[in-house]
């Protein structure tokens, strides 16, 4: 006898048959059924907190840096001198 034979008889013996409830089926898609449910709400139920974090955390932080202002507006020098701007902070002479 070979290895084949030995394995076909071992596995058609009827004393190793392992009896199966009616329902065993029906049990084994149902448990399934469960766990991608839930699988599913997991994954739904974490993109939900995650977007909720990043709005409240831009709501509360304000969205991030402030937007930087322009550059002042720059005149033009006119052709004719300026007379000299006084300093209004100061008084009489130095000392």
């Amino acid at each position: 006898m070979t290895i084949d034979d030995d394995l076909r008889r071992l596995f058609t013996d009827d004393r190793l048959d392992v009896p199966v409830h009616a329902g065993a089926t029906a049990a084994v898609v149902a448990g399934a059924r469960r766990r991608r449910r839930r699988t599913a709400t997991l994954g739904t139920g974490g993109a939900l907190a995650t977007a909720l974090v990043i709005a409240g955390g831009v709501a509360l932080g304000g969205g991030g840096t402030p937007p930087v202002p322009p550059p002042p507006h720059r005149r033009r020098r006119c052709r004719r001198r300026s007379p000299p701007r006084r300093s209004w902070g100061r008084t009489g002479s130095r000392g």
